[in-house]
């Protein structure tokens, strides 16, 4: 039974462990055309009305994944919880 539970267990970790990654690439598409924007605008490349400060759908995306993240790391905790070494 312990077994299970530590393949459990670490099934868990990896899950949190690849969405978080996954959240980093969505955030990374999030927060770039913002800094672009802001780099384009400091330097002269575009003006005040052509810039766009507003945040992207990939910022939600990235939210999601931590959010699951956060879910499959409280889960592994549980599991870990509930694993003994006399079974």
């Amino acid at each position: 039974m312990n077994i299970k539970k530590e393949v459990t267990f670490n099934t868990l970790i990896s899950f949190s462990k690849n969405t978080m990654n996954l959240g980093y690439t969505f955030l990374a598409f999030a927060v770039f055309p913002l800094v672009h924007d802001t780099i384009a605008f400091y330097l002269g490349w575009k003006s005040r009305e052509q810039i766009n400060l507003e945040l992207n759908d990939y910022f939600y995306y990235n939210i999601v994944c931590v959010i699951a993240s956060a879910f499959f790391a409280l889960l592994a905790a549980l599991v870990l919880r509930c694993m003994s070494d006399d079974e």
